[in-house]
């Protein structure tokens, strides 16, 4: 087969089999394992003799036994599978508390995220990360120590989260397993894209995923089952934990203290 110019590749390729772009975009980094999957990505094509060329051209990651194709195409072998808490820091002024999973408490904070690391991520090794998806209001109004403008936090000094991890584990700044991953603000179709393009480029081959939606914006839930599709078929990653800290449930004591739901199997 003609060598195909890679300039011209998603053009060629969405052309051929009518395929949406994101899919281009992965088969273009070489993401999808396995080619049991593909009548479900092209849509039924009778192309793939094509796609499978053009992989085989632009995809290194693949494995390919060409005698055999189109039915074995393998990943290389992944190094290390890796755990990740994904998790979203928005810019409400949050009050301090304890949140709880079913008999077990976390330590007091305004943040869930360190409550959910306390109470669900007990088997992460130095090697997982916790990726916090924020815009740039969000960092600038949670991320540091703040005063508070508003009720009974006014004039308050409040902890930021960057302090709230050093206290629940100082390892996980030092050893840059908490990542900051700027999204856009905007919730129009287009941003709504780019969040979804910029969130499962956060998962990785074989990932185990916790997923936070506690302080995604409202239209995310369902966005976030669509990702986590996406990341089982497209990258043979699994959902471990889907958690939803329920403060509008807290018991207005002193501090409140409020439930981790776990959707997990909803």
């Amino acid at each position: 087969m003609k060598t195909v110019d890679s300039s011209r590749f998603q053009k060629e390729i969405f052309g051929i089999c009518r395929i949406p772009k994101i899919h281009v975009d992965y088969i273009l980094k070489g993401i999808i394992s396995n080619f049991t999957d593909w009548p479900r990505v092209i849509n039924g094509s009778s192309d793939q003799r094509i796609i499978f060329d053009l992989i085989c051209i632009y995809s290194p990651n693949f494995l390919v036994d060409r005698a055999q194709a189109p039915t074995k195409i393998h990943r290389k072998e992944i190094d290390q599978q890796m755990k990740k808490l994904l998790t979203f820091l928005g810019n409400g002024e949050y009050d301090e508390g304890i949140y709880t999973y079913r008999s077990r408490k976390a330590t007091k904070s305004r943040f869930v995220q360190t409550a959910i690391y306390e109470l669900f991520c007990q088997e992460f090794t130095d090697k997982d990360q916790i990726i916090i998806f924020l815009t740039e209001e969000a960092e600038s109004k949670n991320w540091k120590d703040s005063i508070g403008e508003s009720g009974k936090n006014k004039d308050k000094k409040l902890e930021g989260m960057e302090n709230a991890w050093k206290k629940i584990n100082p390892k996980l700044l030092q050893q840059n397993q908490i990542r900051k991953v700027r999204i856009p603000s905007q919730q129009d179709e287009k941003h709504n894209w780019e969040l979804f393009e910029i969130i499962l480029n956060e998962i990785d081959e074989g990932d185990e995923i916790i997923f936070d939606i506690t302080h995604s914006f409202r239209s995310f839930p369902i966005m976030a089952l669509i990702i986590l599709n996406y990341a089982r078929i497209l990258k043979n990653a699994s959902l471990k934990k889907l958690l939803y800290g329920c403060w509008e449930m807290n018991d207005r004591g002193t501090p409140p203290t409020a439930p981790i739901i776990d959707m997990t199997e909803m």
